[in-house]
This record gives structure tokens, C-alpha cells and sequence, in this order.
């Protein structure tokens, strides 16, 4: 090969060379556009997540859980959420502030230190398990064709105007005024939905409970069958513990010590009421001495056979127990229990409804303020009495002047009044055979003084009440527990994100 040829050659070689490398150049420039254009989607893609997520697109447009077969948006599990905390805040009312700090987020205050379970996660979960049931009886509701009535879809109208006003008055839409209340993504619609579906299963609930209707002939039967589960019994109760004999060294002295009060107390008090509250205050150790000179301290009035010492209540309700009967027992725990028994209740009895107007005194108040308030008291009796006495306008005046938080609000109203559920003075007044329809009276309790206006005795007895609540309890709970046994609840840990905590 010629010089001049191997040079062309290799001319050639190096044309070649270039030309892949020119090629190979070209092929990686689109590459690279590609990557920067996927690296600009990638951007818009975070951008636009991080504004729907701030805008709540994803608590109104993600599952976050299934509640019995139904999907529940974060916003949805906000309402159900909130009216659990909301339910537990009316339950507890001023004691929640003992274990909740209503200030401070609920995601920041445990529930369970050690597991790192906060009240945030609690009450959701609590809110999902209402959710779960509201909706299997909804489902059931729907099968059976029940629909919400006229009424129901006024009251809804009317809370929706209600909520209106509220959002106006702040200055602000409903749906931010919403979004305020129970968390993102909460807005009139689908504040709605959560409003008719509560609203449907309240409705049908209802319509459930009240068709379980019972007889004069089933109650009497039941009560006949059952009569240690609807009557009372009054006794009185001295408990002797390890306390009552101070420090003691030998714990098996200290076991005699404490069978011995009790047999020879049971004994000694055997058919004389007085001789057991005697001794009652004799065997107290020093230090409530005090509290058993008060007769009523060792005196149970009306107790039904539930509430009673596990270890007593067969004794109590023996079909032979006689007034004056007395026995002790011992406990688990090591108490000893001394009874006397005074009487049982069959409560066929018919109850009182009063209206009552509270003008309280404190317990160390002085001789000026019991007579202040004594004499407040007598001044709106005479009031009452001058000039119209009825119960309508005694209800008025309980609305402006009582003291009783807990029925000043609706006239002062107790509606059959069961034995024992008042202090006995106000208990004794009421139940007073010779009462009448319009008898008024003041009676003094610890509480203060007590206006008294009498409205009527109840249709049915006490006795009468009690088995057919018995009855419907137990008849409504067998439905309940039907309807509810497939609720369920599954989470999807995406959309729980969007819940607002």
C-alpha cells in the first residue's frame, strides 16, 4: 500500500470515528429535553398537590375511611369526629377540663402516653365507630323505605338557616364558617348529607323504639316472674375494716377483732333500730366518730337489688326478710358488713311531678343569711299566691328566680319524682299522702329553701315504669345489637391524613 493511499485511509477511518461521535451528540440532546420537561411536569405535579391540599380538593375528594360499606370523605370523619368530642364535652361538662385542655390541640394531648395515642386519635376513632353504626341502620332504614318526614326536613332547613345567621354575623361564608368549626373541607354540602343521614337514623331509631308496646297483662307477668328486680329494700349498713381498729401488728387478731364487733353488733341490734345506730357511732374509730352521730348515716332508703353489697343482696331480699332482722358478712376485700333490715318496696306507688324554686344557702352561712333566704322564699310564695296560681305562672317565676341550675331552665319542673332520688325532706313533702293537685309549701334542705308547688300524680305506678322500661330496654338492645352486627370500619391511611386533628 502506497503512502498516499494509507493516508487516505486512515483520513477515511477518522471520518468515520467523527461521524459516530457527531451522531452519538445528536441522539443526547433530545434526552436531555426530555428529562427537563419531566423535571417541569415533576414541579407542576408538587405545586398543584400542595394547592389542593391547602385548598381541602383532597379532604372532600379522598376516602379516608369505610364506614359499613359507605365511603367517608376526611371531611365526612370531621363531622362525626367533632360531634364525639362535642357529646364527651356535654358528658363530662366543667370536670373535662380535669384531663383535656379545651385550649390546646387535641393531636397534642395524649390519650395513651405510652402507646403515643393522642385524644385526637381516640375521639376519631370513636367518631368512626358511631359512623359505622349510623350507617348499617341507615341501610336498614333504606331497605324498609323509610324516608325523613316533612318535620324532619324543616328542622334541617331550620338548623341550616340557623348556621346561616351564625356565618353572616361573623362576617364570613357558610362554608368557612363550617371549615371553622369541624375542620377542612367542611362546607354546606356535605354538611347537609351528615345533617339527613344523623337525622334519618334519629328518626327511624325513634320509630323503632317506639313501637315496642307492652300490656297491663306482659308487665304483670314480668313483675310476677322478675318481682327481686323491680323492688327496693331499706336497711341500714355498718362496714368494719382494718381502719376501725387503727394499727394493729397481728394480722390474725386483726381478722378476729373485726368478726367479733360485727357478730356481737349484729347480735346486740337485733330487732332495735336504735341499739344498731348506737353502736354504729360507738365502734367508729376517732376519726368519723363525727359523721355517725347523724342517724342517717348508716341508713339505705330504697335501694334496688343491684346496688346493693354483692355479699348482701340475697340476704336483703328474702321473701321471709322481717323488719329488725340483722346478720353481718364478710368480703373479699376484708370488710365485714353489718345489716338491718327495715323494710321492702314493691313500689306500686304513684309518683309525683312538682315545680320547686331553689333560694340557696351556703353551708357556713350565719343566722342573717338562713333568714334572708328564708324570708326571699316566703316573699315569692306570697307573690304566687296573690296572684295567679297555677302552674304556669309558678314555672315563670322559677325561670326567673331559682337557684337550681338543673331545673330552673324549664320552670323548675322534677317530673315523677321517685322515692329516694330527693333529699328526704323535699322527698317527704312530696310524697305526703294528703298532697293535692296546687298545694304549694316551703321546706328547708340542705340546699336552702324550696318553694314547693304541686302539679299531679303520674298515670301509671312507679312499678309500672320500672318493668316496662326493663322490658323495652332489653327488647330495643336485641334490635340494636341486630342492626349493628356487620358495622365496620376500615381506614385508608391516605386519605386519614386530610382529617383535621
Amino acid at each position: 500500500m502506497s503512502a498516499s493511499r494509507e493516508k487516505i485511509r486512515r483520513k477515511e477511518f477518522a471520518s468515520t470515528q467523527t461521524g459516530g461521535a457527531a451522531e452519538q451528540k445528536t441522539a443526547g440532546s433530545p434526552l436531555k429535553k426530555v428529562f427537563a420537561v419531566l423535571g417541569i411536569v415533576l414541579a407542576v405535579c408538587v405545586v398543584v398537590f400542595f394547592t389542593l391540599m391547602m385548598t381541602g380538593f383532597f379532604a372532600t375528594h379522598s376516602t379516608a375511611a369505610v364506614a359499613s360499606g359507605h365511603k367517608l370523605t376526611p371531611a365526612t370523619v370531621n363531622y362525626f369526629y367533632r360531634t364525639s368530642y362535642q357529646n364527651m364535652a356535654k358528658q363530662y361538662g366543667d370536670y373535662l377540663s380535669m384531663f383535656l385542655d379545651p385550649n390546646k390541640s387535641l393531636s397534642q394531648q395524649y390519650f395513651d402516653e405510652e402507646s403515643g395515642r393522642t385524644w385526637a386519635d381516640y375521639l376519631i376513632d370513636q367518631g368512626l365507630d358511631s359512623a359505622a353504626a349510623i350507617y348499617a341502620v341507615k341501610d336498614e332504614a333504606v331497605r324498609n323505605g323509610f324516608t325523613l318526614s316533612e318535620s324532619d326536613k324543616s328542622y334541617i332547613d331550620a338548623m341550616i338557616s340557623s348556621l346561616q345567621t351564625s356565618a353572616a354575623a361573623q362576617g364570613v361564608s357558610v362554608n368557612a364558617y363550617l371549615a371553622s368549626m369541624y375542620g377542612t373541607g367542611c362546607n354546606l354540602k356535605s354538611y347537609r348529607s351528615y345533617l339527613e343521614d344523623s337525622m334519618l337514623v334519629s328518626s327511624y331509631d325513634q320509630s323503632i323504639s317506639d313501637s315496642f308496646t307492652y300490656t297491663d297483662e306482659q308487665i304483670a307477668a314480668e313483675y310476677e316472674a322478675n318481682p327481686d328486680s323491680y323492688d327496693t329494700v331499706t336497711y341500714r349498713l355498718y362496714p368494719i375494716t382494718d381502719s376501725t381498729f387503727g394499727d394493729v401488728e397481728d394480722v390474725k387478731d386483726l381478722e378476729g377483732m373485726k368478726q367479733t364487733m360485727a357478730s356481737e353488733m349484729a347480735d346486740q341490734s337485733s330487732g332495735d333500730e336504735a341499739a344498731f345506730i348506737r353502736l354504729a357511732e360507738e365502734n367508729a374509730p376517732e376519726s368519723t366518730k363525727e359523721t355517725y352521730v347523724d342517724e342517717s348515716a348508716t341508713l339505705h332508703a330504697n335501694v334496688s337489688k343491684a346496688s346493693t353489697p354483692a355479699a348482701l343482696a340475697d340476704w336483703l331480699f328474702e321473701a321471709a326478710r322481717a323488719e329488725g332482722d340483722t346478720t353481718y358478712v364478710s368480703t373479699d376485700t376484708g370488710t365485714y358488713y353489718v345489716a338491718y333490715f327495715l323494710s321492702r318496696q314493691d313500689n306500686d306507688i304513684y309518683l309525683p311531678t312538682v315545680r320547686h324554686i331553689l333560694i340557696s344557702v351556703a353551708a357556713d352561712a350565719d343566722d342573717a343569711a338562713d333568714a334572708a333566704a328564708k324570708e326571699k322564699a316566703e316573699g315569692l310564695l306570697d307573690l304566687f299566691n296573690s296572684t295567679d296560681p297555677s302552674a304556669e305562672s309558678f314555672a315563670q317565676l322559677a325561670i326567673a328566680n331559682s337557684e337550681d341550675t338543673g331545673t330552673a331552665s324549664n320552670g323548675g319542673l322534677c317530673e315523677n319524682v321517685a322515692p329516694g332520688q330527693m333529699v328526704a325532706e323535699f322527698s317527704d313533702w312530696c310524697f305526703d299522702e294528703s298532697r293535692q293537685p296546687g298545694d304549694t309549701g316551703i321546706v328547708r334542705t340542705s340546699y336552702g329553701y324550696h318553694v314547693i308547688y304541686f302539679d299531679h300524680l303520674s298515670e301509671e305506678t312507679y312499678r309500672h315504669m320500672l318493668v316496662e322500661d326493663a322490658l323495652h330496654s332489653a327488647d330495643y338492645n336485641a334490635w340494636a345489637t341486630e342492626a349493628t352486627k356487620d358495622a365496620s370500619v376500615e381506614k385508608n391511611a391516605f386519605g386519614m391524613r386530610f382529617v383535621t386533628k
